[in-house]
């Protein structure tokens, strides 16, 4: 990371580097996108400029690269989660009740937290650190160890609540040896208590179809760069918000049995109930779960727009991409990170390679 600001243009440094700081993690994922951006597209061979002005709207994407023949793509880099923004703030309270009970000392045992309902407002931590450690301190060691033999479920736990948030904790005794050690953190096992539908594509469709817009007229491809965070999204998960989810059809044939056609709904951020929609999209540069210690082995891909009002051309077979050959779309080209990026193979651990 050292290395890549080093290279990002000085004027435009302290500001990405204050958001690199940003504890927040959401800020700090958006800010370490662009630095992957500016420096992949570097060392494929553009010049890359930072916040340019674009379109007829006078506003500004993250980047202009031009390549050697003079080809110009803007970019605009953006980063999605399954989270909505209140699931965002939630996450951000729950962390610092994390942060709180990794203080607490509690040196026989982990702790098993499991929550339920929201927590929409802070949570008053230190009333919940004395009653925790109120129920620390009613526990026997070699008791819960021999509990423990049963399962978690035979293990005690308390719950604290907030409104409608209950937080359960349970404890899961270290081992003998390991007692008392100085590095030992309480927090265990947490999570949400109950099961939730995780949904991946909408989150990348509606992300494009709100930057889709916003230059207004271009006279360049551009191209949204999408940063998966949440590193779920599948290939059928970007079809899907791309050209429309997958869906059966039935024939309305009254009293026979009929065979579906499997078909798309108009509900794509590239195809709507009319046809081809939001044009102005040239490609989508799309990369699951990118963090600095995973740049050398996520893979990104670039889906062209087969409708697109300025086509891609010439992209660098270096970054796998998916294009227009008739009426299908192929893949096409695509080299390792690790050798695009200048980094050894297995990096940040190339000797377990």
């Amino acid at each position: 990371m050292e290395g890549w600001l080093a290279e990002f243009p000085s004027r435009h440094r302290e500001e990405i580097t204050k958001r690199l700081r940003n504890r927040d993690n959401h800020h700090f994922e958006a800010a370490f996108f662009e630095l992957y951006l500016h420096t992949l597209f570097r060392r494929i061979g553009y010049s890359v400029r930072i916040h340019p002005r674009a379109g007829n709207l006078n506003k500004r994407p993250d980047f202009l690269v031009t390549g050697d023949g003079g080809s110009r793509l803007w970019i605009e880099a953006a980063s999605v989660s399954e989270l909505s923004d209140a699931a965002r703030a939630e996450e951000a309270r729950l962390n610092v009740v994390y942060d709180a009970l990794n203080r607490v000392h509690c040196p026989d045992y982990f702790l098993n937290l499991q929550h339920y309902g929201e927590l929409t407002s802070p949570l008053p931590g230190e009333k919940l650190r004395q009653e925790l450690r109120q129920f620390l301190k009613s526990l026997e060691y070699e008791k819960v160890r021999t509990l423990a033999e049963g399962g978690l479920a035979r293990l005690p736990r308390f719950s604290f609540s907030h409104g409608s948030f209950r937080l359960t904790i349970g404890v899961i005794p270290v081992d003998p040896q390991r007692r008392g050690h100085p590095g030992h953190r309480p927090l265990g096992m947490y999570g949400p208590g109950n099961m939730e539908l995780v949904d991946h594509h909408t989150p990348i469709r509606d992300k494009i179809r709100r930057k889709a817009h916003r230059y207004g007229q271009l006279r360049h491809p551009l191209i949204l760069a999408i940063n998966d965070a949440g590193g779920h999204a599948d290939r059928i998960d970007v079809m899907e918000a791309l050209v429309g989810t997958e869906c059966w059809m039935f024939s309305p044939l009254s009293g026979r049995p009929n065979e579906p056609t499997f078909r798309r709904a108009p509900d794509g951020a590239l195809v709507g109930p009319t046809g081809p929609r939001n044009r102005n999209v040239s490609a989508v540069f799309l990369v699951s779960a990118l963090l600095p210690w995973t740049v050398a082995t996520v893979e990104p891909v670039i889906y062209c727009n087969p409708w697109a009002r300025h086509p891609v051309e010439d992209l660098p077979e270096s970054i796998a991409q998916f294009q227009v050959d008739g009426q299908q779309m192929v893949p096409r080209g695509g080299c390792p990170m690790h050798k695009v990026l200048g980094l050894p193979k297995g990096w940040p651990h190339p000797d377990r390679e």
